[in-house]
């Protein structure tokens, strides 16, 4: 009886082993071998989201694979997608359209909006069109920090003018975007621009960007 039952303990030893073991490997399947028998890891790519996953934005399709973004009660920290499913097709979203009428000849993607405390615009956006972020402020608060993808191209007029909480913006594009007038004008008296580190002079002397060039500073955007 004891010899019978130390074969089936080990027997039982052994079969957990070969689990233990064949899970282990399995476990790695995902994981691609580097040279020199390190395991690196590759993140799986986002999966696009519908745009009923958005209830703040209103997408809007301007070709065969692009479409605009504006607002629709967006509030809080607002992080624009690049790309999103209109009818079950993708669409890249590469620029903003005109939101509703705020004051006499301005209706700018998100004028207005005071909600917002912060933004970020994927590198997909080329430009921010005139009084796209105008007015985002009142005495309670509002839009604090923006980041601008690489990908722009061009800012418009008065974009973020009279975002008077404005304190803070990231423009991570190391070619100098085409810079229109008053674009942050009367935002926070402690505004800083930052931009990438090797492009501070470009930025400082290109035209629309002289107003700001004591705000702009360097950064390394990973």
């Amino acid at each position: 009886m004891t010899k019978t039952f130390k074969i089936l303990s080990t027997i039982s030893f052994i079969a957990m082993a070969i689990v233990l073991t064949f899970v282990g490997v399995w476990a790695i399947t995902d994981l691609d071998f580097a040279v020199g028998g390190d395991i690196t890891y590759t993140a799986p790519v986002p999966e696009t989201k519908d745009e009923s996953e958005y209830p703040t934005l209103t997408f809007t399709i301007t070709g065969d694979t692009t479409c605009e973004v504006v607002d629709n009660g967006a509030s809080g920290v607002l992080v624009i997608p690049s790309k999103v499913l209109i009818a079950s097709k993708e669409y890249i979203v590469t620029t903003f359209g005109e939101g509703e009428m705020y004051e006499p000849g301005i209706n700018g993607a998100f004028a207005g909006n005071a909600n917002l405390t912060s933004v970020e615009i994927p590198d997909t956006i080329t430009s921010i069109g005139e009084y796209d972020f105008y007015s985002c402020s009142n005495l309670f608060g509002g839009i604090t920090s923006v980041t601008i993808g690489s990908g722009i191209t061009s800012i418009g007029n008065h974009s973020f003018y009279l975002s008077q909480s404005l304190s803070e913006v990231n423009i991570k594009a190391t070619s100098v975007p085409t810079g229109g007038s008053n674009m942050f004008d009367n935002c926070s008296s402690s505004l800083v621009i930052y931009v990438p580190t090797a492009s501070v002079d470009a930025y400082k002397s290109a035209e629309g960007w002289g107003d700001y060039a004591d705000k702009i500073q360097g950064k390394d955007f990973n």
